[in-house]
């Protein structure tokens, strides 16, 4: 599995972040925050955000931004504005010279004077860096069938829950209804809350985010009177009111994205016991409620502990959370208890948010001034690393500083082993500076990256010829050809193969490498395009039929129509990959027609398949070429029988109308 640096920098960034984040609220709450647990559950709820917040918001107010804060990125002098060609993937026809001269007249290369050597990267640090690569691999692999499980069996579970609620033989009692909209009303519960009994022994909780439901335990509800049971649905209902089961769901995520880190555990565990905490404080100060008999009303709960179940990140009175401190809590500070936080905690929480969570690194100007830019975090810092090196080799490349400019490169593959265009152009300054064998080491490398493939191949065959290496650059120009080489300047000019202008295989190829001039190809069927009426050979008008080139002159379109309103468009090109005409026809009925064909003898020959908009095929062939008299000849025959037979659809000439000037730019090919 192939993880790219950036990720991989982005995932070290949030993993420190976090863990740096629970260790210090964690202090903080433990040491400060014992009586206000409204302040230290905020603390928490936004330590479970983070969790889910990837690092790429950078911000002033960001501690973290300034902890990671750097000088401003380079990003945008990462690509060298100097004039070395290269080829796009989809177009391998190029311009010489690929590999600068590094030649003189009696054919010894000159080797840059007074400069080291280029250091490449040593062979173990490529193994050591496929080794980190294949490290990475295997604990993402890891992480996704850990957060699999426990999401699978998280999921499993609470189908099971909300089939057994929805099931028959749950729905509580009257007066449990009659006591739990009373509450809910009195707690100013603005949602639409249910309630069922559960008789598989789960809760009580609070399950579901916009409808919630309270469950109670069958157990306890038979044992209990609806007065006993009034304080614990009071409970639940402060959870639906302070919006606690929606901090739940994100609790899960975040146990499900950070299974593997224990803080992250730790840190949902002390969510849980805060938010219990608040639960506790506010239903005693909403109730009016005394201490001691919500106290009791918690201890009650215990007697149940060995049958109740509570859920995976859902609130509720759960016996585990019913410890001597929560009680000791509700029972000496009572005079600190609130019906609901003071509207200052949201100030707050909107303050720390803008504190805690941005990650990304904020930039440093050259006076101290922050950068503009929100995004760049970790992802810049990838590109900051490199960013001088990247204008070191620019730097070099303008100077012909053809070793100083493979340093750079080294250095800039090792920390990116995937980079091709890096790769390649550290094999263009090797070769430049006359390091042959090491040159030709990262050519072959250079073709493993199907960007770079097919100039690579050619810049190998030129290092060999220097090399004197007959065979082997005459095999590496060959495979170059195959996978589509070309050149619109002779390669016979390309002084690396100077050694090989008398051999006639070289030649052969050098004849390949050229491709076919613009008019002689590409200009092949400019006499279809003008305005035209299409008979029959009987004279009976078909239709008409417009023909435009377009695409500086490579690409020729036709716009039809007959007198019953049927249309249809057809594209035509040349298509030097195997030196054949393509041409696409769809009408309005869906049919699409596919042809490839040559022009011989000036007759334009196609062979393709029709298929219907039903999926229904046929094939297809048809033959057109000009005439004398400046009309246009036309027959196109379907097989249904996979060319048994054939039968002509349609034999008949394009009149012209009017003829257009075609203007075409000299464009290189």
């Amino acid at each position: 599995m192939n993880i790219s640096p950036q990720l991989q920098s982005l995932l070290w960034m949030q993993l420190w972040q976090i863990t740096l984040l629970v260790v210090v609220v964690g202090l903080v709450a433990v040491t400060t925050l014992r009586r206000r647990p409204h302040v230290a559950y905020l603390l928490w709820a936004l330590v479970i955000v983070k969790c889910l917040t990837p690092p790429l918001w950078s911000s002033p107010t960001g501690v973290f931004s300034w902890l990671q804060a750097s000088s401003p990125s380079l990003a945008a002098q990462a690509d060298p504005p100097w004039n070395v060609a290269r080829t796009p993937p989809q177009e391998h026809t190029m311009h010489l010279t690929l590999v600068p001269r590094v030649s003189d007249a009696d054919g010894e290369v000159e080797a840059s004077a007074g400069l080291p050597p280029a250091r490449l990267p040593a062979p173990e640090r490529f193994w050591s860096q496929t080794s980190r690569t294949a490290a990475v691999g295997v604990a993402v692999a890891l992480w996704l069938v850990g957060a699999g499980l426990l999401l699978s069996l998280a999921l499993l579970k609470f189908h099971r829950l909300s089939c057994a609620f929805t099931a028959e033989g749950c729905r509580a009692s009257p007066e449990l209804e009659d006591a739990l909209q009373r509450l809910a009303r009195r707690l100013g519960v603005r949602l639409p809350v249910r309630l069922v009994v559960s008789p598989n022994h789960d809760g009580p909780l609070v399950f579901g985010i916009l409808r919630p439901l309270i469950v109670l335990p069958e157990i306890m509800v038979r044992a209990k009177s609806v007065s006993q049971l009034e304080p614990i649905l009071a409970h639940e209902l402060i959870h639906v009111r302070r919006g606690d089961t929606l901090l739940g769901a994100l609790q899960f995520l975040a146990q499900v994205a950070w299974w593997f880190h224990p803080l992250v555990w730790w840190a949902s565990r002390q969510v849980n016991r805060v938010c219990e905490r608040c639960c506790d404080a506010e239903v005693i100060a909403s109730l009016n409620c005394p201490p001691s008999v919500y106290a009791t009303s918690l201890l009650d709960v215990l007697e149940f502990k060995s049958t109740i179940r509570p859920a995976l990140a859902m609130p509720g009175v759960r016996p585990i959370d019913i410890t001597k401190n929560r009680v000791s809590y509700i029972m000496k500070e009572s005079e600190h208890f609130r019906s609901k936080p003071a509207k200052i905690y949201w100030l707050l929480a909107v303050v720390l948010a803008f504190v805690i969570l941005p990650g990304g690194a904020w930039m440093i100007g050259k006076h101290g001034s922050g950068g503009a830019q929100l995004f760049h975090g970790p992802l810049a810092r990838a590109v900051d690393a490199p960013a001088q090196w990247r204008r070191d080799a620019r730097e070099a490349f303008e100077s012909k500083d053809w070793s100083g400019a493979a340093r750079a490169y080294a250095k800039i593959v090792d920390r990116f082993p995937n980079e091709a265009r890096s790769w390649f152009l550290l094999g263009y300054a090797l070769h430049a500076d006359g390091q042959l064998d090491e040159a030709i080491k990262i050519h072959r490398k250079a073709t493993e990256f199907p960007s770079t493939k097919v100039v690579a191949l050619y810049n190998l065959s030129c290092a060999y010829a220097l090399k004197g290496n007959k065979e082997k650059s005459l095999q590496h120009l060959q495979e170059s050809l195959d996978a589509g080489f070309r050149s619109s300047d002779p390669i016979t000019k390309d002084a690396d193969f100077s050694g090989l202008l008398d051999d006639p295989e070289f030649l052969e190829c050098a004849a390949r490498a050229q491709p076919p001039s613009s008019r002689e190809i590409y200009r092949q069927l400019d006499f279809l395009v003008g305005h035209w009426t299409v008979a029959t050979r009987s004279g009976e008008t078909v239709g008409k039929s417009v023909v435009t080139v377009d695409v500086k002159g490579f690409l020729l379109t036709e716009k039809w129509t007959n007198p019953e309103g049927g249309t249809g468009t057809s594209i035509s090109f040349y298509d030097p990959a195997d030196q054949t005409w393509k041409q696409t026809w769809v009408d309005e009925h869906g049919t699409v027609v596919r042809y490839t064909g040559v022009l011989e003898d000036g007759v334009m020959q196609m062979n393709g398949k029709r298929t219907m908009a039903n999926g229904k095929e046929m094939l297809c062939r048809k033959r057109y070429a000009p005439r004398s008299d400046g009309t246009v000849w036309q027959v196109t025959e379907c097989s249904d029988d996979d060319g048994l037979t054939w039968s002509i659809s349609f034999d008949g000439v394009y009149q012209p109308n009017q003829r257009m000037t075609i203007h075409v730019e000299t464009t290189s090919v």
